[in-house]
């Protein structure tokens, strides 16, 4: 078993015009930006969080990022990209061959 620590964290401006936005959304996907149909997750009405994020896949490698606004009725507006994560969520290798010496 090992930890996760969290390597960083997004952040976003509301837009301007705030009228029908009830919170957002953030997607993510592999090698490439993502898509509507990409993992996302609702994150609230908050203009950051940290990553790894909860309710998404823990992944790998180069990962794109985008936020959307949504609306009440689950409209999604266009995307507002990240520049590409590297992602190591890897742990380092537990230490080997513990052993107690009693009277050294």
């Amino acid at each position: 078993m090992s930890n996760v620590a969290p390597i960083g964290k997004l952040t976003w401006k509301r837009p301007a015009d705030m009228t029908d936005v009830v919170g957002f959304a953030v997607y993510q996907r592999i090698g490439e930006a993502p898509t509507k149909d990409s993992d996302h997750v609702n994150v609230g009405d908050v203009e950051e969080i940290a990553l790894p994020i909860a309710g998404l896949p823990l992944v790998e490698g180069e990962v794109y990022y985008a936020v959307a606004s949504l609306d009440k009725v689950g409209n999604t507006s266009d995307f507002l990209p990240f520049e590409a994560i590297i992602v190591d969520l890897i742990p380092p290798p537990a230490p080997t061959d513990a052993v107690f010496i009693r009277g050294f």
